[in-house]
C-alpha cells in the first residue's frame, strides 16, 4: 500500500463519500486505512503526514463521539501545518482539538484548559463560532457571569438568530457543549 498513492487516495475518497451519505463508521473506517497509508508513505519518504486525511478523519470522529481521538488527530494536523507554515488552517486544526479535549474531558482541569484555548482564540479572533463555542464551554462549566459578558459580546457583534438558537442548543444541563 505504501507506494501506491492512488490507492491511499481511494480510501481518502470513500471515506469522504461515505461520510456525506452519513454512514459515518464505513466513513470512519475508510479514513484510517487512508491515514495509515499516507502515514507510511510519509515514513517512507521521511517526512510529515499529508494532513487533510488527519483532519477529515477527525471530524468523523468528532461526528461519531470519538473525542479523545478526534482530539489527537486534530493536534497531530495542527502541528503538521504549523511546520509546512499554514498558520491559518493550523489554528483552525488547534482550535477544533480544544473543542474535542473539552468533549473528551474527565477532569474539571481539562475542561479549563481546553475553555483557556477557546478563549485566548476568542480574544484573537472574535466571530460568532468561536465566540458562541466559548459560551456554551463556560455555560458547561459553570461560569455564568463569564459565559454571560461573551454572550453579550457576540450579540453585540451580531450573532444571526441561528446562532442564538445553535448557542441555546449547545449549552446542555449535561455538561456536554456539542450535544449528546
Amino acid at each position: 500500500l505504501a507506494g501506491d498513492k492512488s490507492l491511499c487516495g481511494a480510501f481518502y475518497g470513500r471515506g469522504v463519500a461515505l461520510e456525506r451519505m452519513s454512514e459515518m463508521e464505513p466513513a470512519r473506517d475508510a479514513l484510517l486505512q487512508a491515514v495509515a497509508c499516507a502515514r507510511r508513505d510519509a515514513e517512507d519518504a521521511k517526512s510529515d503526514v499529508a494532513p487533510e486525511p488527519v483532519v477529515r478523519l477527525a471530524q468523523v470522529e468528532a461526528k461519531l463521539g470519538e473525542w479523545a481521538s478526534a482530539r489527537d488527530n486534530f493536534a497531530e494536523a495542527s502541528d503538521v501545518m504549523l511546520r509546512r507554515r499554514d498558520k491559518a488552517r493550523a489554528e483552525g486544526a488547534r482550535l477544533s482539538s480544544a473543542l474535542a479535549a473539552f468533549e473528551a474531558a474527565t477532569s474539571d482541569d481539562e475542561r479549563m484548559s481546553a475553555t483557556r484555548i477557546v478563549a485566548a482564540e476568542a480574544r484573537r479572533r472574535s466571530t460568532a463560532e468561536i465566540r458562541v463555542a466559548l459560551v456554551a464551554m463556560q455555560w458547561a462549566t459553570g461560569f455564568v457571569d463569564q459565559a454571560e459578558e461573551n454572550w453579550r459580546i457576540c450579540c453585540a457583534d451580531g450573532c444571526s438568530a441561528g446562532t442564538r438558537q445553535n448557542a441555546a442548543a449547545l449549552a446542555l444541563d449535561d455538561g456536554s457543549a456539542w450535544g449528546p
